[in-house]
């Protein structure tokens, strides 16, 4: 089994080494039956037989049957090379290192172990009759034999009828694609409408927090709300996520269980009892989620709790941090929020329903800040300018770098809060206006005369008070000989040029506060939008709870033209393996039938 897995570049993991730890009672089988086929021809052979002939001929007759024995056990596990995601993952190098080990045991039982019973099997070979072990066995079981023998058809109507029992359970069977998992710690992921602010979002925090810690079994909590620094976190600020890690099982605190025996039993015999069938255990995993779900309940927001390894791995494949998920597509965002908000209060219905809610694609306030090109232009601006002084006053600009060792600083600068903290604050922020070029005198003219002065027009016409045009008039007393007084013609110029022109950006732009969708989804092209399920586990399975959901919703949701909706989260992989298992196997039982 190694040396194909060496070839085919699969490491020995847990999975890889289960398939082979699995195979290894199947594997001993075939060397079990043809040993033990031997010994009953030997020990049925005449005095003086070739002992080589008899083994021989016992390998011959049991061979192969066991060939192929082994070689249908190789192939029942056909479905499992199928399958896709995350379970192929999973369980895909189990099946082939299974196979492998399967596959060699089966060549070597009518290689191999022929010449070692010949090599091998030596000395006085007793008959059933003769071993006490097997002569205690076969009084035990001859009995049972027998009778079932002599009363085949009452045995056979009893397996009819337990056969038949078995099919209402099978019915009530729940279906799942992954099994839960204790990974020791649970991620608790509150959800709340848009436009939350920073201070509310960690009231909420820490508020949930505080309730998580007084459970004994809870060992630390760590929430964040919003994203992380970085690009890859598209979480919003309304977003929570809480990672609580629990205490080891052994120290999780007993509460009453009820059995079957509680108040019935008499006193002596209760702690004979409570050995076999206790009656104080600690908490499920299941239950503890329940708990701390309806613990966690806060006004306006919908909780999800669940493993976070098994919550991360669903959340990167399906888009849902839910177990199970609807995405709705269409055309307008509008009209998908309004299914989405139907959705949810249908799906609240559904029996074993935790928590259900729809991602809002409107209510986000956002700063709209509408350039009017009439009014720059006007003012000798471009909307390039606009918008750098938007960006500088608002964002922030860096205008330098502070290093610190080995560390690297951006200095920001932009406008203080009180400057930035309304709409009417930013139409107020002041844009500078470009000035025209200055004047210089003619040369070889000189300025003589009472009213003689360089004359020069500000730029942008803001004058003293941002309007209008301005000029201002030299003296001419002062400027009769200016260069009389050291000082030439362009110094002087620019000496009686007016002050930078700046006007309000509420003049030049249209400044006001809008609704819009916190985040806008599409999967192919298409707008989508999410609703969240958490179902609870301990009450429904998710096949036969999503199977109750599709039917009312079919009967209470009528899809408009151009809409539609998708069902994800592990139902998705689940109706994927389904469709699968569909087709493989039958073509499994027909080659096992064929073998």
């Amino acid at each position: 089994a190694f040396i194909p897995m060496r070839y085919l570049g699969l490491s020995a993991n847990i999975m890889s080494l289960g398939g082979i730890a699995i195979a290894v009672g199947e594997l001993s089988d075939a060397a079990i039956v043809l040993i033990e086929n031997a010994h009953v021809r030997l020990a049925e052979a005449p005095p003086g037989a070739d002992r080589r002939r008899v083994i021989v001929d016992a390998a011959k007759e049991v061979g192969s049957p066991i060939f192929f024995s082994l070689l249908l056990i190789t192939v029942s596990f056909l479905p499992i090379f199928t399958l896709a995601g995350q379970a192929g993952r999973l369980f895909r190098p189990l099946a082939f290192t299974k196979t492998f080990a399967m596959l060699a045991a089966a060549i070597l039982s009518i290689t191999l172990a022929p010449p070692l019973m010949v090599l091998l099997i030596r000395g006085r070979i007793r008959t059933e009759a003769q071993n006490p072990v097997a002569r205690v066995l076969s009084r035990v079981y001859a009995p049972v034999v027998r009778w079932a023998v002599r009363r085949r058809v009452v045995v056979l109507v009893l397996a009819l009828l337990v056969l038949a029992g078995t099919v209402p359970v099978a019915m009530r069977l729940g279906s799942e694609f992954m099994p839960p998992l204790d990974e020791g710690s649970l991620l608790v992921m509150p959800t709340t409408f848009a436009g939350i602010s920073i201070e509310e979002a960690r009231r909420a925090l820490q508020a949930q927090d505080r309730i998580l810690r007084t459970f004994p079994e809870v060992a630390s909590v760590h929430g964040k709300a919003g994203r992380a620094e970085t690009a890859t976190d598209p979480a919003q600020l309304e977003m929570i996520e809480t990672v609580v890690s629990l205490r080891p099982r052994a120290r999780w605190p007993l509460r009453p269980a009820v059995r079957w025996w509680s108040g019935k039993a008499p006193g002596w015999l209760a702690p004979a009892l409570r050995k076999l069938w206790p009656d104080r255990r600690p908490r499920t995993i299941q239950e503890l989620t329940r708990d701390l779900s309806a613990a966690l309940q806060m006004p306006g927001y919908q909780m999800a709790v669940s493993p976070p390894i098994r919550t991360r791995v669903d959340m990167l494949t399906t888009g849902v941090r839910t177990p199970v998920g609807l995405k709705v597509f269409g055309a307008n965002l509008e009209e998908i929020e309004r299914l989405s908000i139907a959705l949810e209060g249908v799906l609240r219905e559904v029996p074993g329903t935790r928590s259900v809610f729809a991602e809002r694609q409107t209510g986000r306030e956002y700063l709209d800040v509408v350039p009017d090109r009439d009014a720059i232009a006007r003012y000798g601006l471009t909307v390039r300018d606009v918008q750098d002084v938007v960006e500088s006053s608002l964002g922030g600009m860096s205008v330098s770098t502070v290093i610190a060792g080995r560390a690297r600083f951006s200095v920001n600068v932009r406008l203080a809060q009180d400057f930035r903290t309304d709409p009417q604050s930013i139409r107020e922020i002041l844009v500078p206006v470009p000035q025209s070029a200055p004047l210089d005198a003619p040369p070889g003219q000189g300025v003589s005369g009472a009213g003689a002065s360089p004359a020069r027009t500000s730029g942008g016409g803001m004058g003293g008070s941002m309007g209008g045009s301005s000029s201002r008039t030299a003296s001419a007393g002062s400027m009769n000989s200016p260069m009389a007084g050291g000082v030439s013609s362009r110094e002087a110029v620019e000496r009686w040029a007016p002050r930078r022109a700046v006007v309000p950006l509420g003049t030049l732009a249209s400044v006001r506060v809008v609704q819009g969708p916190p985040m806008i989804k599409d999967e192919d092209g298409v707008l989508a939008g999410y609703v969240f399920v958490d179902v609870d586990t301990a009450r429904r399975d998710i096949g036969g709870w999503v199977t109750e959901a599709r039917a009312l919703v079919a009967r209470r949701v009528p899809m408009p033209s151009g809409y539609r909706l998708a069902w994800t989260g592990q139902y998705e992989f689940m109706r994927e393996m389904e469709d699968r298992m569909r087709y493989v196997l039958p073509l499994t039982l027909v080659l096992i039938v064929a073998l």
